[in-house]
């Protein structure tokens, strides 16, 4: 059997069982049997998505500013510890997500509720904090793991060469390797983007719906849909999902595109 066929056939086999069904969705949800242009352009639709990437967005930058140097750090050091340390960034993930939408409640009741005031709120419940931390906890770690693998990956030659030059630990990295990971940091921004917004375990305990301005009275996409199912089925549910189907499409694509450029 030619070698690209092998390949091929779990390509397709895969593809199968990962895409098409979501695809199917689209489809549906779009110009198919369940096709509601009114619904899935719906001012509360809109308002949903809208929510959800500007949430998704900030989460995952925030991400990226506390993530890249820990993964640097960790990819290009050994201590003594490393390893707990790597299972306690890597905890959010192997855990169910509910929980962590348990523990913010948890924390922002008792010992983080001095913070509350400084945040003009009463409680972190379905304000758009908790939606952002909650998010930017799930996404964290996909995060780190990717950045590690990239550094771990990068040619250390250009570091170990302005070192020798005296130059600073921290200024090498701001000045060398950051600049030649762009294209890994775009990569992994979009992958912990994507992971952001499809987000539903957490928040659905934590930010079911939004109380505080802009977003007053907002369900983020994930819950939206699920809501929608509860209320009415297949029929309001794939409406809505085709919509941030199709958002989510054009998204990714542009920042790969974007990433293609660098």
């Amino acid at each position: 059997m030619n070698y690209k066929v092998f390949f091929w056939l779990f390509i397709a086999l895969v593809l199968i069982i990962v895409a098409v069904p979501i695809l199917y969705v689209g489809y549906e949800g779009s110009i198919g049997r369940y096709s509601n242009p009114q619904l899935s352009l719906s001012q509360d639709v809109m308002r949903s998505i809208v929510l959800t990437l500007v949430s998704s967005a900030i989460a995952t930058l925030i991400a990226l500013v506390l993530g890249i140097p820990v993964a640097y750090y960790l990819a290009r050091y050994d201590f003594k510890g490393k390893g707990v340390v790597e299972a306690l960034v890597d905890l959010p993930a192997s855990v169910p997500h509910p929980l962590i939408g348990v523990a913010i409640l948890l924390l922002f009741s008792g010992p983080l509720s001095p913070a509350l005031p400084l945040l003009g709120v009463e409680s972190i419940s379905y304000t758009f904090y908790a939606l952002v931390l909650a998010l930017l906890i799930v996404s964290s770690p996909i995060m780190i793991r990717t950045m590690v693998n990239n550094f771990k990956a990068m040619d250390p030659e250009p570091e170990i060469a302005a070192l020798s030059l005296g130059i600073s630990r921290v200024r090498v990295f701001f000045l060398i390797t950051l600049p030649m990971s762009i294209r890994a940091i775009l990569n992994s921004y979009a992958i912990t983007f994507a992971r952001a917004v499809s987000e539903f375990g957490s928040i659905s305990i934590v930010a079911y719906y939004i109380i505080n301005p802009p977003f007053q009275g907002t369900k983020q996409a994930s819950v939206l849909i699920w809501d929608l199912f509860e209320s009415g089925g297949l029929g309001r549910a794939l409406p809505v999902s085709a919509t941030l189907l199709a958002i989510s499409l054009l998204v990714l694509v542009i920042i790969r595109i974007t990433e293609a450029k660098q």
